[in-house]
């Protein structure tokens, strides 16, 4: 076994004694964790219980971070919508970046390569991310349109527009796709 495969497996180590913990002991997580990361940092990795506090400590002020970027982020764009006017529809502007979030993540380059080893594309990142910027770009369109008409009302607005748009473009693929589909019928 080589070595990658040998760090490989003690990373896992810990994710596997508290799974044994929390299945096949029927412990509750709040004992499972502390008691997995213990187990494993003391006897299998030889940590003190300085090291392991310390990166118990790190993560926790590395998870409170994330939180507040996140939770940070969603109040400024709550706030920001409903200083310009958009009281009423704040929480549309705040649902509508979550949406853009998920949609950003399809073309985000660490998903990409972490699909790309999953099902065996190595080296194929870019062509995905070509393949994947096409029906990226059509849900960005139609969520923004949809929030627009939510947020402005249904009429001859950008939203209306870009929304008629994208359906037209819809059905005329379709019914390409159709032509092309259809066996062509044998002439006697």
């Amino acid at each position: 076994m080589d070595n990658v495969a040998v760090l490989s497996l003690l990373a896992l180590a810990p994710i596997l004694t508290i799974g044994v913990l929390l299945v096949g002991f029927r412990w509750p997580a709040i004992w499972a964790m502390p008691v997995g990361y213990v187990i494993i940092g003391v006897f299998v990795w030889q940590l003190s219980f300085a090291s392991i506090a310390a990166s118990t400590v790190q993560g926790l002020i590395i998870a409170l971070t994330i939180l507040y970027i996140v939770f940070g982020a969603s109040l400024f764009q709550f706030t920001t919508a409903a200083n310009i006017g958009l009281v009423g529809s704040a929480a549309v502007v705040v649902a509508a970046q979550a949406v853009g979030g998920a949609a950003g993540n399809m073309i985000t380059v660490h998903n990409v390569v972490a699909a790309s080893a999953t099902c065996g594309l190595l080296g194929k990142e870019g062509a995905l991310i070509r393949k994947t910027i096409i029906p990226m770009t059509y849900y960005v369109l139609l969520a923004g349109s949809i929030t627009y008409i939510w947020i402005y009302g249904f009429g001859f607005n950008l939203g209306t527009i870009v929304l008629l748009a994208l359906i037209g473009v819809l059905v005329a693929l379709g019914v390409v796709g159709n032509r092309q589909t259809k066996p062509a019928s044998a002439s006697t």
